[in-house]
């Protein structure tokens, strides 16, 4: 079994001691609840159920999703069960070539002792199986695993059944009479009753005889329950199910979540791209400032590293006295004159201009009368009206150009 470590085989009776298959340790063991609980800690559990509670069978059925299958099934095959059919499980898998849903039943109730006892050994199975189905099995062929106890056979890909151990000479006669006689001439037996099989055996006319001593008839079932095709976790008893009862009442939480969710994610993508336009323009517009300083400047890549090396190279060469003198002497009579925006300014061959906008024109006689007062050449350049406001460039230079 390459992909579940642990396999338990349960007995018909309850009280029936448990046995199982370690597929990392090789081995049969046999033990309590407890035992087992410590053995399947961790790992992926299997269950393979005893054929003697379990009925197999297929039902012609229409198309239809596997909800309403599942609703349908019971009453569809209510006449081939002697009991009342709502107190069954009905299990089914795949659709046949031949149009037909093979189906596994066993009573509810023995169902859910099954599952009490995995729940007192603390195990979740994976998947609870036919012991039947997982035998080997081909075309042409039936499949009879024979034990002390009694055997269990394997007589098509979706069927089989137990033989009790008193009866089951008899009882595989009467199948083997009863089967297909043209698609079914060999009977493969897994002898695990001492060697008793080959004596044992009934006659049956026209059966070739497959026969092999098997020491680990557990072993041989658990390989075969990877193939099994069928599951009898379905329905109420499926843990995707389950989760999708306990789901449920989350789901519309869950939906307004997403919304939510949804709303921010647009949000946060507008906001975005809202900011990486702003960004861009404060980019475009520093570059223009570096430019209209340092027209003498042809390539601007960094406009901000760009002017912090401009101002550090005037601060260490002549000119430096220049423009910071003049640029000092500026802030000083913008500062202490009301009613004056600085719109603009450049700096070169000496000279800073400035672009005002003042609210009247002696405003700017009173921003010139402080600049001279400071030993600074003014030179007005020009000077408008745009409405209550007046737009003036002035040119400063140092007392002595």
């Amino acid at each position: 079994m390459a992909q579940s470590r642990i396999c338990l085989r349960l007995g018909m009776a309850p009280e029936a001691s448990l046995c199982w298959w370690d597929n990392e340790k090789s081995s049969q063991i046999c033990g309590s609840p407890d035992e087992l609980a410590r053995a399947a800690a961790g790992e992926s559990v299997v269950i393979l159920a005893p054929s003697g509670a379990l009925l197999t069978l297929t039902a012609p059925m229409p198309a239809m999703p596997n909800q309403r299958l599942r609703q349908a099934l019971p009453y569809a095959l209510e006449e081939q069960f002697a009991g009342d059919v709502e107190k069954l499980h009905i299990a089914h898998g795949p659709r046949t070539a031949q149009g037909e849903v093979p189906v596994v039943a066993v009573e509810s109730k023995v169902l859910q002792q099954w599952l009490a006892l995995c729940e007192q050994a603390q195990i979740r199975p994976s998947g609870l199986y036919h012991e039947a189905l997982s035998l080997p099995w081909q075309a042409g062929q039936w499949s009879l695993l024979l034990e002390p106890d009694g055997g269990v056979l394997r007589t098509g890909e979706h069927s089989g059944y137990a033989l009790n151990a008193e009866q089951w000479p008899q009882l595989l006669a009467m199948g083997w009479e009863q089967r297909d006689a043209a698609t079914v001439q060999t009977l493969r037996v897994y002898d695990a009753s001492a060697g008793n099989a080959a004596e044992a055996l009934p006659e049956l006319p026209g059966a070739t005889i497959e026969y092999e001593r098997c020491e680990r008839p557990l072993q041989l079932l658990c390989e075969g329950s990877d193939e099994n095709p069928l599951d009898l976790l379905q329905g109420p008893y499926s843990r995707r199910e389950k989760m999708g009862r306990l789901w449920a009442p989350w789901r519309a939480t869950a939906g307004l979540l997403a919304v939510l969710l949804g709303l921010w994610l647009v949000v946060a993508v507008y906001d975005y791209i809202r900011l990486s336009g702003q960004d861009e323009a404060l980019y475009q517009q520093s570059v223009e400032l570096f430019r209209d300083t340092f027209p003498e400047v042809k390539n601007v890549a960094n406009p901000r590293v760009q002017m912090e090396r401009r101002l550090v190279a005037l601060q260490q060469g002549g000119a430096v006295n220049d423009f910071t003198v003049l640029l000092g002497s500026a802030g000083e009579a913008l500062s202490a004159s009301e009613g004056v925006n600085l719109k603009g300014l450049r700096y070169r061959q000496g000279q800073l201009e400035l672009e005002l906008e003042l609210e009247s024109l002696p405003r700017l006689d009173n921003i010139r009368a402080a600049l001279e007062a400071r030993s600074v050449t003014v030179e007005v350049r020009s000077a408008s009206a745009r409405g209550d406001k007046v737009e003036a460039t002035i040119l400063l230079s140092g007392a002595d150009a």
